[in-house]
């Protein structure tokens, strides 16, 4: 009985502590904020992968030919 007990409470102040620092954090910031958040994160992840693939597919011509005096 005591660990049902124990177990409710900790679930009780889980859910306490996550709206807490939702209502926090939610504070400091809005839904546009965050979108734009999303958004840049994504280019950055879609240029990130875009600029590795093509790299791997056609070589550097300044590493293949050495630098001209």
């Amino acid at each position: 009985m005591s660990m049902t007990r124990w177990v409710r409470s900790a679930k009780l102040g889980l859910m306490a502590a996550t709206l807490a620092a939702g209502t926090v954090f939610g504070a400091s910031c809005g839904l546009s904020d965050i979108k734009d958040n999303l958004v840049a994160g994504s280019l950055n992840f879609v240029k990130a992968y875009t600029t590795e693939a093509w790299d791997l597919i056609i070589p550097n011509l300044n590493e293949l030919f050495p630098a001209i005096p």
